[in-house]
């Protein structure tokens, strides 16, 4: 659908990627690392192998292990809101909507998340429960964050971006540390250890963390506090430097507040309900890796994940099991890197009048291979990278993913690089399978209950991506980085809700069902920019400036009655910005500020807001930390979305308290 030139966009300004470098266990400050060396750390996510981040042709940024630190969050998704181009919106004290480029829901379905290779994108809703995606942060190496297509490496579902946590390796986590935190709000405690013999490391810990609930727009609680327990443990063996194995498992319990609307069958139609989510899973992950010579190399990936949920709306116990092959040759310019995967994912599903599954139990399998191709010239300073994904899944069958990119080096300071690709997000389970009431009211002419409610189908097709990106970076400067991206994305058959006919049920009682039937008669363009600047002011100040912007156009098929399409592009800011500030005062007291703005959602009725981070620590030893920090200083609360099976929740101001011990 591109109808008219939209490269143009807009506007070029600064920015940067801030990578992260491997450091020994005592941490340094930002403001002691390079902006050229930061910009030189190596990342996996773009290409599957090692490359310098400065070299990727694609929209990558990396949070550091030490902006993690210095950031005052205690959580994953929290954490996201470091990174230009991605919106996280906090739905409430468990749940938050995290999506880039557009097309945000609490379960946004075009974004990719892994842990370390390992899919966490759930099939039965097609997104990610984050409130479940945890471990010890202080173990996070850093998250690599691809704002744009990445289905070439990664496949289906990795439409407007991939989200990649990489962790540390055993051996850089030995020892002891041990840490309390606790504020207004929330609770925490971690203890881990680790150590290890010349080719062995290991390490293990334990984790818990307990938020309070959040207030109503009504006042009074919001019945969203949380409690989780997670424990685990990872194990790296090196073998003559040529190969490594790499064990690590996870196991979690907890609870979920949550307080939504349930339509009934009779009057009052409609009850308020709060009750506890039941959370726990496990995950077993092993890798090897093999050296076979200075130009080539191999890696097998296997792991079991089991998780379980228990809600008012029903059950959901899934097994996944994924094997996955990579081979990495390089010879006369090329550097070829090919791969298998094969996925079996199965659910158990408890049905209840609100949200029935058709069969309650299925299993489903993944099919893929790709490869891919990046091509040098002029020795290294132009390559042009090209490759596609092939996979075959359940619901639509063959797929094929292609990609092209180009970067060129311009002199030692910039580059620039230009890509086109196609994405696909395959139907989600409950997409085809699902029946789920939305509303329930009188008819006034037959005296019987009207229910509403959204009807899977069978014949739902993927929803199609084609991508066109541009970058340009401002590189190898011991002060300023830059980091710009620009891209028009092109949507086809994407969903949208169809009125079907009505009909009479009889079970568990008389009524009529009128069905939103989901189909695939929408489409759409974006279009929009990104950028990043670091500027290190003085050895001891550094200042951090990123701003988005967004235009979404989404538009029904004449032949649609889905009336709400247009409205959805409502549902993401146009414009997002944030200043980021590090500060070290003095040797051992770091002081760091950060404001975050965040454009109105209209479709949502959510005001545009300011939010404003404040942290300050002190470290008296090298095993001694001291922090307190702040959140939202500047409101006492305001709203960030809202979804519409759970009322909304107001986000409030907090602060935490946190000393960390190592030993």
């Amino acid at each position: 659908m591109i109808t008219r030139p939209k490269l143009y966009l807009l506007y070029g300004l600064l920015g940067c990627l801030l990578p992260t470098v491997h450091a020994a266990e005592s941490e340094r400050d930002l403001t002691e690392l390079s902006l050229e060396a930061l910009m030189s750390v190596e990342v996996t996510s773009a290409a599957k192998r090692q490359q310098p981040l400065s070299d990727t042709a694609a929209a990558i940024h990396v949070i550091t292990r030490e902006e993690i630190r210095r950031s005052g969050m205690t959580t994953i998704p929290e954490l996201l809101r470091l990174v230009p181009g991605v919106h996280v919106a906090r739905i409430d004290a468990n749940k938050w909507a995290i999506s880039s480029r557009g097309f945000l829901d609490r379960f946004s379905n075009k974004m990719l998340v892994l842990i370390d290779g390992r899919t966490v994108y759930t099939p039965l809703f097609a997104g990610v429960y984050w409130d479940v995606q945890d471990t010890v942060l202080e173990d996070i190496e850093r998250i690599e964050v691809i704002r744009g297509p990445g289905a070439t490496l990664w496949g289906a579902n990795a439409v407007n971006g991939v989200i990649n946590i990489v962790t540390r390796d055993a051996g850089d986590t030995h020892g002891g540390l041990a840490t309390v935190a606790g504020g207004t709000h929330e609770t925490q405690a971690v203890v881990r250890y680790g150590g290890g013999t010349e080719d062995l490391d290991w390490r293990a810990f334990a984790r818990f963390i307990d938020h309070s609930a959040f207030l109503s727009p009504a006042g009074g609680d919001a019945s969203d506090a949380y409690d989780v327990s997670r424990a685990g443990f990872r194990i790296d063996w090196t073998k003559h430097e040529t190969e490594r194995f790499t064990f690590q498992g996870n196991v979690y319990d907890g609870d979920a507040g949550e307080a939504t609307v349930l339509p009934v069958l009779g009057p009052p139609y409609a009850m308020p309900v709060s009750s506890d989510i039941a959370l726990d899973g496990y995950y077993l992950q092993g890798q090897w890796r093999h050296k076979t010579s200075d130009s080539s190399s191999f890696s097998l990936q296997a792991y079991f994940d089991s998780t379980s949920r228990n809600e008012i709306r029903g059950t959901e116990d899934r097994d996944t099991f994924d094997v996955d092959f990579n081979l990495q040759k390089a010879f006369r310019g090329h550097n070829v890197v090919w791969g298998l995967g094969v996925r079996r994912t199965s659910d158990r599903v408890g049905n209840t009048l609100h949200t029935n599954l058709t069969p309650a139990s299925k299993a489903d399998m993944l099919y893929s291979a790709f490869v891919q191709d990046d091509l040098e010239f002029d020795g290294g300073k132009t390559r042009i990278t090209f490759g596609s994904k092939f996979e075959h899944n359940d619901y639509t069958g063959f797929e094929l993913q292609p990609n092209f990119r180009v970067f060129r080096k311009i002199g030692n300071r910039h580059a620039i690089w230009a890509a086109l690709s196609r994405a696909i997000r395959s139907p989600a389970r409950a997409f085809q399978d699902a029946t789920i009431f939305l509303a329930a009211f009188p008819d006034p002419v037959t005296t019987m209950t009207t229910v509403v409610g959204i009807e899977g189908n069978p014949n739902l097709e993927s929803e199609e991506l084609q991508a066109f990106e541009f970058g340009y970076r401002l590189i190898g400067s011991e002060r300023v980085t830059v980091d710009f991206s620009t891209f028009y994305n092109d949507y086809d058959n994407l969903n949208s809700m169809e009125a079907g006919l009505p009909r009479i049920e009889t079970v568990p009682v008389l009524f009529v069902f009128v069905p939103q039937l989901l189909d695939n008669l929408a489409s759409g363009e974006s279009f929009g920019s990104e950028l990043s600047a670091n500027w290190r002011i003085s050895d001891r100040y550094r200042l951090f400036f990123g701003h988005t912007f967004l235009d979404l156009d989404l538009t029904a098929d004449p032949s649609s009655t889905d009336l709400a399409v247009e409205l959805q592009d409502g549902n993401s800011p146009q414009h997002q910005f944030q200043v980021r500030s590090y500060f070290d005062v003095a040797e051992d007291w770091t002081l760091d500020l950060a404001a975050y703005y965040v454009d109105e959602l209209p479709n949502l009725g959510v005001d545009d807001y300011t939010r404003v981070d404040l942290r300050a620590a002190w470290n008296p030893s090298d095993r001694l930390a001291l922090s307190l920090a702040f959140q939202n200083i500047l409101d006492d609360e305001h709203l960030e979305f809202a979804d519409f099976l759970v009322p909304p929740v107001l986000i409030e101001r907090s602060a935490i308290a946190k000393v960390s011990w190592k030993f």
